[in-house]
């Protein structure tokens, strides 16, 4: 996944980035980025005054026969497709060469710390594991329906078709290493409640680990601290992103199978209904792992409760590793403006439902 998004223009990197400053393929990496990233917004750029002017002059359009509602859903929907991909290239590109390397070196002492042993670490390359079937699954199944949907359109249109798609692996690909770090903190935090609550029973261990077990939840705080530096902002654009993609082919759904009887369009009527399950799928995942990592950081917190010492000076320390946690747990955000956590599938099915309520009637007054 690494060197599928090195392909797309984000030069990331898992080795120390000290001694890669003067590394020459180091700098020829970060120039091909670039070129790729310009390459990106002249792409972008010719696509957005091409939708403009579809906009302003309909009877060009294939489309002169939908209503006005219809094709600025159309307008609005491929706008925010742009945004997503142009802004998703800028933020992970900078992120790359400001927050990444923060990320890498908490992850090598990660590997150092000696409370983590080869049986957790096997647990921490199932969701790499996971996560790159999941990404060439999806990959594939995208280009299959792609194919069959468009297969008669014309030349042009398939080299937009494909431009968009190269550029979208990039918001894919970032979607799915965010989950896999969510997942890996989240393993990291369970590995730390499951040893407080293997030691409770044992006192003497407990007095010894009570040190190791802080030093490992900071650690892991850090971890998710530095996810939310290299992710928020691209979190904040990929979750406004589908909630105007839901909207919007909910919207095309329902506006197909209501007012066209064309059976030309019973493909794309299927194509936007995979389309539209996926990013539900997708925005249950995004939402349900990071609001695991917190969870499991709470349930920390009860098992230090639980913990039974006779020692004063030991019932004090745990009373106050205890509070530390509770004080401190950690949460993804996206870029500080709202939580990323389960709370906002309601948000999504409401918002999605009313503004659909909204767009149905004033198509259906056009009709």
């Amino acid at each position: 996944m690494t060197t599928l998004m090195r392909c797309v223009g984000i030069p990331l990197d898992f080795r120390d980035y000290r001694p890669l400053i003067g590394d020459r393929r180091s700098w020829f990496v970060t120039g091909f980025a670039l070129l790729l990233f310009f390459i990106d917004a002249e792409c972008q750029f010719s696509l957005t005054a091409t939708i403009i002017y579809d906009a302003i002059y309909p009877q060009s359009s294939n489309n002169s026969s939908r209503s006005a509602t219809f094709k600025w859903n159309n307008f609005i929907n491929s706008i925010n497709y742009i945004i997503l991909i142009l802004g998703s290239h800028a933020i992970l590109l900078a992120v790359s060469q400001i927050d990444w390397p923060h990320l890498v070196r908490v992850l090598h002492r990660i590997e150092q710390k000696r409370f983590y042993n080869e049986r957790h670490f096997k647990k921490f390359r199932i969701p790499c594991f996971v996560g790159l079937v999941a990404s060439a699954t999806e990959l594939i199944s995208s280009v299959t329906i792609i194919w069959f949907t468009w297969l008669d359109s014309p030349f042009l249109f398939w080299l937009i078709i494909l431009g968009i798609f190269l550029f979208l692996v990039l918001v894919l690909v970032a979607f799915y290493y965010f989950c896999i770090l969510c997942w890996i903190a989240y393993l990291m935090m369970n590995a730390l409640g499951q040893d407080i609550k293997a030691s409770g029973k044992d006192i003497k261990q407990c007095s010894s680990q009570l040190k190791l077990w802080k030093a490992t939840y900071y650690l892991t705080g850090e971890f998710v601290h530095y996810i939310n530096c290299c992710f928020g902002p691209f979190l904040f654009l990929l979750t406004t992103s589908y909630f105007v993609r839901m909207t919007n082919n909910s919207f095309y759904i329902f506006s197909i199978l209501t007012y066209s009887h064309d059976k030309r369009h019973e493909a794309k009527v299927y194509t936007f209904i995979i389309f539209l399950i996926k990013d539900w799928i997708s925005f249950i995942a995004l939402t349900y792992i990071p609001s695991l990592v917190r969870q499991e950081a709470m349930n920390i917190t009860r098992k230090l409760q639980n913990l039974q010492f006779e020692d004063n000076a030991l019932k004090r320390q745990a009373e106050l590793l205890r509070m530390e946690v509770s004080l401190s747990l950690p949460q993804i955000t996206a870029a500080g403006f709202f939580d990323i956590d389960c709370k906002l599938l309601p948000t999504m099915v409401g918002t999605t439902l009313t503004y659909l309520i909204i767009l149905y009637q004033f198509d259906s007054n056009e009709k």
